[in-house]
């Protein structure tokens, strides 16, 4: 899926299982994955000598990080960085040529003011790369036997989200090349009930007739490429909690969601479904930018 990965590391135990599993890809064409480290700008400012300390004290955590990567047979490097993180994440990945921006979440330290802050806002409004959000509880789940099985196989059971804008047109694009792997794939479409009810919702059989066969339209499409299977449903709720009990229910190992672009439309996204269905998913989400990102 992809051969270039920037992997954003907190440096922590639990980032040395997310790459870990990003390593696990080497199997899948995974050719390279640069480790980046970037200390907010504001911790840094104004104290002399302070970059120094950190680059020597970090350096060593770093080359380990990457030392795993090469141990399983894939080139690596790291990078250390001072500054806004969002804007030094985009800059690295595109040095890099990285093709996605992969962090593991697990709720502590940098990775806990990430999710509860306005850092993965940033992120996940700004970049104009896909985000995949690891979920380092789920792997913690897993007998590490299994680990690298869970890992090699992330990519071969997928949920897609969409609503049919062209913001999710990216989020298509990466399943379709999924589905050239072979991969199972699940199509769920959220009618917004708050837009339903009350005044439409004598229409709500026409809307979901209407979308189920727009939803058919695709699984045919992925079916020819040579997805495995493809199945679909149209459910009516609030779009976060009717994608979230579709992902318990279907269990998939990965999920695939959209965003909108920069403007308001990105903020009311990301903070409604987007930035909440990747906090709270129990398998890991790739986010993934609209195509004029």
């Amino acid at each position: 899926m992809f051969r270039r990965v920037l992997f954003a590391t907190d440096l922590s135990a639990a980032a040395d299982l997310a790459l870990d599993c990003v390593a696990g890809w080497q199997g899948l064409g995974l050719a390279n994955v640069a480790v980046a480290h970037v200390h907010s700008i504001g911790y840094v400012a104004g104290a002399a000598g302070l970059e120094e300390k950190l680059r020597a004290d970090h350096a060593p955590k770093l080359e380990r990080q990457a030392q795993r990567v090469r141990d399983a047979g894939v080139h690596a490097s790291w990078r250390l960085e001072f500054g806004v993180p969002y804007l030094e994440l985009e800059r690295v990945a595109r040095e890099e040529g990285a093709e996605v921006v992969v962090l593991g979440s697990h709720g502590g330290s940098w990775i806990k003011e990430v999710w509860l802050g306005s850092i993965a806002d940033a992120i996940l409004r700004h970049l104009t790369l896909p985000v995949l959000v690891i979920k380092v509880n789920r792997l913690l789940e897993i007998p590490r036997e299994r680990c690298a099985d869970f890992c090699g196989s992330l990519f071969g059971k997928v949920l897609l989200a969409t609503d049919f804008s062209p913001a999710t047109a990216g989020a298509v694009d990466s399943v379709r090349k999924l589905a050239r792997q072979g991969a199972e794939v699940r199509l769920v479409h959220v009618q917004e009930h708050s837009r339903i009810f009350p005044h439409l919702a004598s229409r709500l059989d026409e809307f979901n007739r209407e979308d189920a066969r727009r939803l058919e339209e695709l699984a045919g499409e992925l079916r020819r490429l040579g997805a495995r299977e493809v199945s679909q449903e149209v459910r009516t709720d609030h779009p976060v909690k009717g994608l979230l009990a579709a992902i318990r229910e279907w269990q998939p190992r990965l999920v695939v969601v959209g965003r909108h672009g920069r403007g308001a439309g990105a903020r009311r996204l990301i903070g409604s479904t987007s930035h909440d269905v990747a906090r709270e998913s129990p398998a890991p989400v790739l986010v993934v930018p609209p195509r004029e990102a």
